[in-house]
């Protein structure tokens, strides 16, 4: 297949999936009226990046590109399976013990040493919870935590 082809048609796709991913954004509502940007504003922000990229691949797509390697396709499912179980687990378990094991699990795909994975992970998680729930005032799921 045409190397300047392939660019194109996954240009094409995810422009798509751009412009419905954004149309879907602009019905995002909000009950709360202080907010000025409203639940609608990152994910607007999402979708057009990603519309301004694929139609980057579809004017000017790369002259030479380079498919991975099978190893790296491998890991690329991994992550993404990571991602996915994470945002099941999120709600029973809680934020800070999801994240916690969501980054240990990324750190072991990405080989990192085992003691300093465990530790970042668990102070990342919290110093990220403390931020979201005190520092911005969101409500993160607390799951098997108390607190």
């Amino acid at each position: 297949m045409n190397n300047h082809l392939t660019d194109r048609i996954s240009g094409l796709v995810l422009l798509l999936v751009a412009i419905g991913y954004t149309w879907q954004a602009t019905s995002l509502t909000s009950k709360m009226p202080a907010d000025p940007l409203g639940p609608s504003a990152f994910p607007l922000m999402l979708g057009i990046l990603l519309g301004i990229c694929s139609l980057w691949l579809i004017i000017k797509p790369d002259p030479n590109p380079t498919w991975p390697h099978a190893k790296a396709w491998l890991q690329m499912g991994m992550i993404i399976g990571s991602l996915v179980l994470y945002a099941y687990t999120i709600r029973p378990l809680g934020f800070v013990i999801a994240t916690t094991i969501e980054m240990i699990i990324l750190s072991i795909i990405f080989k990192g040493p085992p003691v300093k994975t465990v530790a970042a992970a668990v102070v990342m998680s919290l110093c990220l919870y403390f931020l979201f729930d005190f520092g911005l005032g969101l409500n993160l799921p607390n799951g098997l935590l108390p607190f």
